[in-house]
C-alpha cells in the first residue's frame, strides 16, 4: 500500500495553483478539467505527492465532497486537509525546502528547528522532531519533516 493523493478545496485556484508549481522543483499540472464550472487542477509535486486542488468555497466543499452539514471546527481554516507532511532526506533537503517555501510566500507557523522535543501522547513516546510548519496561500499547513534515523 502507499499514499495516492491529497485532495485540497481552494477558493482561488490560479493563486494556488502559482504558489505550488513555484514552491516544489520539478512540479506540474498532470491534468485539469471542469467540475460544474469549478476547476479542478491534478498537481504531481515530484515528490511522490499527487495534489487534487478544487475551486469551491469552503461551505461547498463540506457539503458537497465531505457530504457534512453543519459546523466543522476542526476544519475552521481554508483548505479541507489540516496539513500536509513532506518528508525531506536530509538536513540539507528540508532547508532548502523551507527556504523555497518562504520566498514563494508561505506564512511561518514554526520555523525550520532541528532536535526539538515532541511529547508522546496517548503512550507515544516522546521523541526529537526536525522540520517546519509553514501555510499555504489558503492556508493549509504544509509541514516539512526528517527523520534522522531513516
Amino acid at each position: 500500500m502507499k499514499f495516492y493523493h491529497a485532495f485540497l478545496g481552494v477558493t482561488d485556484d490560479k493563486r494556488s495553483l502559482e504558489f505550488y508549481l513555484n514552491a516544489f522543483e520539478g512540479a506540474k499540472v498532470v491534468n485539469e478539467f471542469e467540475i460544474d464550472g469549478n476547476h479542478m487542477h491534478i498537481v504531481d509535486l515530484n515528490n511522490g505527492i499527487v495534489l487534487e486542488m478544487l475551486q469551491l468555497p469552503k461551505e461547498t466543499v463540506q457539503e458537497h465532497v465531505l457530504d457534512v452539514k453543519g459546523p466543522m471546527p476542526y476544519l475552521d481554516y481554508a483548505g479541507i486537509f489540516q496539513h500536509l507532511a513532506i518528508s525531506c532526506d536530509s538536513k540539507e533537503e528540508i532547508a532548502e525546502q523551507y527556504e523555497k517555501l518562504v520566498a514563494a510566500g508561505c506564512g511561518i507557523i514554526r520555523p525550520l528547528n532541528f532536535g526539538f522535543l515532541i511529547r508522546g501522547l496517548n503512550g507515544h513516546p516522546d521523541f526529537y522532531g526536525n522540520g517546519a510548519h509553514v501555510t499555504g496561500p489558503d492556508g493549509e499547513i504544509i509541514e516539512l519533516c526528517w527523520d534522522v534515523e531513516a
